[in-house]
């Protein structure tokens, strides 16, 4: 995905221009499977009179929407209908607001482009005057607000939507009588405890770390799971809705302790992975960092994309949002313990960085690396200093890029795997872009000329950002292999544009 998000970023620098160009995420949820690849391809809009088809699809799929939002009577308001799903409008509106802005990935000729540019305009001035238009739409939304504090049945998750929603309104653009009752609301919410992720238990039971040579397998994988048809554009994937099941099919036969994955955007990609993995595993996180459209620019967006799902008790699950990060994602990084005996016996981090390969890309990930280190210090002194700390993901830190993260991961980190290595090859990556797959090679894979990358690590700290050594790195070792997921010579069955590693963490016996 990595060339490919630079037009992914100017599209939510065109997004601020008023209360109600800030909706990114996914269409109501059709099924991709019945579709052929070809026909895969021609859901995108690709001439003049497609994309205005496409607008005027989308146009009218939000009016539709905010008709069902609206006939809610006030006394039957959940949480679901209406935060969630005003939610779930924002989504698919940018979703496909995100494609009219992303055809010249697919080379689409200048009169497509120009087209789709209008119909960008054409869309924005229907939502700017539907909206000005409907005050019953963030009226419905600050009469539930007000309710909110009395309900006393929201889980911490739902809170924090709530508090999203609620901080997203700027009193000064709201009449007079509400400007009191808006900053009144957002004290009254602001009150409650929330937490920024899901938990859910699973069916199987839990597993405890053995005493004897104690040691666990954790799963790093991106799984490239971005909302509606988006996966085509960036990264060449299928639609998430035709990879989940085999996703979920491969991670059950590793069968390690714990899953970390990265881009699960979508909230029921998070739950359908749920539901096939729910009787191996006993804990998960899922929608962690979330992002809940609501009525500002910086509503707009996606969640962090993070996953996790392990069969040992988690411990201090913490997310943290990175101060330094592009808008359109939630990029940070999720920690949590492991114990043995109630005691910590590893650290793990998890986490995304940004994804841009031009500026401001590697300074945004060397900034972002550092607070996850400075965090680490603080985790070793808080919980521990006999306990491993382990870093894993996808870094976006191009492996011999020599770019100021990736001496950073070399100053501070353990990493087994990469240092034996020399050069870059098809058969070393963790990442190939399959996007000129389908609109270069016109899924001709003969025509098709990838470039390898690594971008995917799991790795042990070493040394803490004061320069002391980590006390316990000499105490465990990390073993690390990579698993393909993907063939060039079969691509079109690609699980992703990623492949995933799976690691042993281990206590050196007599450590």
């Amino acid at each position: 995905m990595k060339n490919s998000l630079k037009a992914l970023y100017a599209i939510f620098l065109c997004a601020a221009i008023g209360a109600c160009s800030f909706f990114f995420l996914h269409p109501p949820q059709g099924s991709f499977s019945a579709l052929s690849l070809h026909g895969l391809m021609n859901t995108i809009p690709n001439s003049p009179s497609r994309v205005n088809a496409y607008a005027e699809r989308t146009i009218a799929l939000f009016d539709e929407e905010t008709k069902k939002f609206l006939s809610v009577r006030p006394g039957e308001r959940t949480f679901v209908n209406t935060v969630h799903h005003w939610d779930e409008i924002g989504k698919m509106l940018v979703h496909r607001m995100i494609v009219l802005k992303s055809l010249s990935i697919i080379e689409a000729s200048e009169d497509t482009l120009k087209a789709a540019d209008l119909a960008f305009e054409r869309i924005q001035d229907h939502l700017n005057t539907k909206m000005s238009s409907s005050p019953q739409i963030p009226m419905t939304l600050i009469a539930y607000l007000e309710d909110a504090p009395t309900c006393g049945n929201l889980s911490p998750s739902e809170w924090l939507y709530v508090h999203q929603l609620a901080d997203s309104f700027n009193s000064d653009w709201l009449p007079q009588p509400y400007k009191k009752k808006i900053e009144d609301l957002k004290t009254a919410i602001a009150s409650f405890y929330r937490v920024d992720y899901s938990y859910k238990v699973g069916e199987a039971l839990g597993k405890k770390l053995p005493k004897d040579n104690p040691s666990f397998s954790l799963l790093n994988f991106n799984v490239c799971f971005l909302p509606g048809s988006l996966p085509l554009l960036f990264g060449g994937m299928t639609p998430w809705d035709m990879r989940v099941d085999k996703v979920a099919a491969r991670i059950l036969q590793i069968d390690a302790d714990i899953i970390c994955l990265e881009e699960v955007f979508v909230e029921e990609a998070a739950e359908r992975l749920y539901g096939k993995l729910k009787n191996r595993y006993a804990h998960f996180y899922i929608n962690i960092g979330p992002r809940n459209f609501g009525f500002s620019q910086d509503s707009a967006g996606l969640g962090s994309g993070l996953f996790v799902a392990s069969k040992l008790k988690i411990d201090n699950p913490k997310f943290l949002l990175f101060t330094k990060t592009n808008y359109h994602v939630n990029r940070g990084c999720f920690d949590f313990s492991v114990s043995q005996d109630d005691k910590e016996f590893a650290h793990v981090y998890t986490t995304h960085l940004e994804a841009f390969s031009v500026p401001p890309g590697p300074e945004f990930r060397k900034l972002q690396l550092e607070e996850i280190l400075a965090d680490m210090e603080v985790s070793s002194a808080t919980y521990g200093e006999t306990s491993a700390i382990v870093l894993c993901g996808d870094l976006n830190i191009p492996w011999n890029s020599k770019e100021p993260a990736e001496l950073i991961l070399k100053q501070h980190f353990s990493d087994p795997l990469h240092k034996s290595c020399t050069t870059l090859t098809m058969t070393n990556r963790t990442y190939v872009d399959f996007t000129d797959l389908w609109w270069k090679a016109k899924l001709n894979t003969h025509q098709f000329s990838p470039t390898p990358e690594i971008l995917d690590y799991a790795i042990l700290l070493n040394k803490l950002p004061s320069g002391a050594k980590h006390p316990a790195s000499t105490q465990f070792r990390i073993v690390t292999a990579v698993i393909p997921m993907n063939e060039i010579n079969n691509a079109l069955e690609a699980l992703s544009d990623h492949h995933a590693e799976i690691s042993l963490i281990q206590r050196i016996p007599n450590k």
